[in-house]
């Protein structure tokens, strides 16, 4: 699948052939139908921010329709439409349930662990999707609680 991923800090958006994995637990597999293109993207790409280990794959304002699920997921079927969010929360936490989503102390614990496969790779190397979210891709593999 196509993807525009940053390789180094200042070498811009390459188009590059990616992979994705198949949704694991929570995760649901979107098409990718748009992606914004914000200033911290550009900033990600041009400036040793030093938060995203290299190359990465940007978009966080991205929306689509879901095409896949994990077996866990209970929000969303096949056919939904989403726009996702980049505050990475839990969503069943007492900060979440607060109405505190961007405090969630769980937010981390939705990527994969290391003894995981990872969600994206490229010739079998990890790509970093930022935010949990990499919109700037034909399809995006993202967490049921990042809408």
């Amino acid at each position: 699948m196509k993807a525009a991923v940053v390789d180094a800090v200042g070498a811009g958006f390459k188009i590059a052939e990616v992979e994705l994995a198949h949704p694991l637990g929570r995760e649901i597999l979107i098409d990718v139908r748009a992606s914004g293109l914000c200033h911290t993207d550009l900033t990600i790409a041009t400036q040793d921010v030093g938060v995203f280990p290299m190359p990465v794959l940007c978009g966080h304002e991205v929306a689509g329709v879901v095409v896949d699920v994990g077996p866990q997921v209970t929000q969303f079927e096949v056919g939904d439409r989403v726009a996702a969010c980049l505050v990475q929360s839990c969503g069943t936490c007492a900060v979440c349930l607060a109405g505190r989503p961007y405090q969630c102390p769980k937010g981390a614990t939705l990527m994969r662990g290391a003894h995981q496969a990872p969600r994206v790779t490229r010739a079998g190397e990890p790509v970093t999707q930022a935010f949990g979210l990499g919109g700037f891709a034909a399809q995006a593999l993202i967490h049921e609680t990042s809408w």
